[in-house]
């Protein structure tokens, strides 16, 4: 990390205490590395903002939090590929293509190889086709997603295991942003995965089965 972008992090942190929100940005705490596009936008952001407008300081303050739950490794940004099925898409994490397992949940077969079939006793189904197309639906103008992981980073198949958020959430434990911004619930909630939890990995467990039993 550059000079210029520790610095451009501290005036962050400092605009944050002055607007008296909860962002902390500690660089040695830092998960994930710090995307210097990011920052620039940040920084830009706030060159723009009058701070001595109480709406215009307000929007900033969403924006550093947002920021703030990005750089401490919470969420981590991806750019998104393609989707595979109702369950799994790739995205496209520094350059590299990643398969990405939504945790909680299952949707029926569409596309799966005849091998795994064979081996599972599965089928593919016009319901998992069904799922797909909805996935495919709900993502078609998405260019970001953030990934949340629990306690598994990868399945046996080498697929990244994560909770695929569509936005940051205020409240990621809240039912009812879980349903409306995690694509892993909104396809419960929208009748096309059953709840399908594998432990340790069951952060949002009580959340999922709450979405099913709306339905």
């Amino acid at each position: 990390m550059s000079f210029g972008t520790k610095a451009k992090i501290m005036m962050i942190g400092f605009i944050c205490a002055a607007t008296m929100t909860s962002c902390t940005i500690n660089l040695s705490d830092l998960k994930n590395p710090v995307d210097p596009e990011q920052v620039n936008s940040i920084a830009e952001t706030i060159d723009n903002t009058d701070l001595t407008d109480e709406n215009s300081v307000a929007e900033l303050a969403v924006e550093l939090n947002d920021w703030g739950e990005l750089v401490d490794g919470k969420f981590q940004s991806a750019h998104l590929e393609r989707v595979v099925d109702g369950d799994t898409i790739v995205v496209d994490i520094d350059g590299m293509d990643y398969k990405v397992r939504l945790i909680g949940v299952n949707t029926p077969e569409s596309v799966a190889s005849q091998e795994y079939l064979d081996k599972t006793g599965k089928e593919n189904t016009a319901e998992g086709k069904q799922a797909s197309e909805y996935t495919k639906e709900v993502l078609k103008d998405t260019d970001t997603v953030y990934l949340e992981m629990d306690t598994s980073d990868k399945d046996k198949y080498d697929r990244l295991l994560r909770y695929v958020w569509l936005e940051l959430p205020d409240d990621e434990f809240d039912t009812y942003e879980v349903s409306e911004k995690m694509l892993n619930a909104m396809l419960i909630k929208d009748d096309m995965a059953e709840v399908e939890i594998y432990h340790p990995d069951d952060m949002y467990e009580k959340q999922f089965k709450e979405i099913a039993e709306r339905e």
